[in-house]
């Protein structure tokens, strides 16, 4: 693998400009997921990296702000909450909670910058798990969202992120969602569709429900009652829980109470931008998938 890493390296550095800057992406953890994602084929490694390290330069994923959550943070609803059992990072949404969710740019807007704080928080620390878990509440879930271009965006956005994905747990997905996943599923490698699990209503009897561990599985279905009492639409789930209300949206209280890994990802209120200003025209996204 050394000898492959060492390859793969000089491979992306003889390609790519900004040799200072490439030569601090191009760790050996790096080099490893890309090389993990194409079997070890340090060919197809080193082209996936060089468009990886190409889209970054273009669309600069650190700077992103989603522009609707700008205008109003409940907007979208995934964020992090917190680590599982296994060390990964727990990525959570539900649709009833994102009040503007119907436009796929924004949404990719939001999704990209999400990814890349994930990235950089589990790249700070060898001692975290390199892989995340995605949670897709489908409560309030609709017709309107079965927009196929949201869903293929995201999996194109993935590209950039191989080996990231360690589970994706859909709770509560309805019928309506069975003809989209169908066409997402063919857009998947085997490898990454295995990764996505149906659960309902946190059923702890499934395993990859019960491998997240007893704290996260409990916020998790705290969350998801909160999410469907009258509450949960006009919750603020960024701010402390209001007095008499245990459960804590923003996630586990271990996390929170890490404030270097929490705040890395509320950017909100101090790197905005004017939204009318913002362009998602540059959110160029590879033509084939490969995830």
């Amino acid at each position: 693998m050394s000898t492959s890493i060492a390859q793969v390296r000089a491979r992306v550095l003889a390609e790519c400009e900004d040799k200072d800057a490439l030569a601090a992406f191009l760790t050996d953890r790096t080099i490893g997921r890309y090389l993990a994602a194409n079997e070890d084929s340090v060919e197809t490694a080193s082209h996936q990296l060089v468009g990886s390290w190409q889209w970054q330069q273009r669309v600069r994923p650190h700077a992103l702000v989603c522009a609707a959550c700008e205008r109003d943070a409940r907007s979208h609803s995934l964020r992090p909450v917190g680590f599982d059992a296994q060390g990964r990072l727990v990525l959570y949404t539900c649709f009833a909670t994102a009040h503007d969710r119907f436009d796929p740019a924004t949404a990719t807007a939001h999704l990209t910058r999400l990814l890349h704080d994930a990235q950089a928080l589990l790249d700070s620390d060898e001692r975290l798990a390199p892989k995340w878990v995605l949670v897709v509440d489908f409560h309030g879930y609709a017709l309107r969202d079965n927009n196929p271009r949201t869903a293929t965006n995201a999996i194109w956005l993935l590209h950039h992120f191989p080996e990231r994905l360690g589970l994706a747990l859909l709770l509560d997905a309805p019928l309506l969602f069975g003809a989209l996943w169908r066409a997402i599923r063919r857009l998947l490698k085997p490898s990454t569709a295995q990764k996505v699990s149906f659960v309902s209503s946190m059923d702890t009897t499934d395993p990859n429900v019960l491998a997240l561990g007893t704290p996260m599985i409990a916020w998790l279905r705290a969350e998801a009652a909160e999410n469907r009492s009258p509450y949960g639409a006009a919750k603020r789930h960024w701010e402390p829980p209001a007095e008499k209300r245990p459960h804590d949206a923003r996630g586990l209280q271990s996390f929170v109470a890490d404030q270097r890994a929490w705040c890395s990802f509320h950017w909100y209120g101090e790197q905005f931008v004017d939204a009318s200003a913002v362009s998602y025209t540059h959110l160029t996204l590879p033509t084939t998938p490969y995830v």
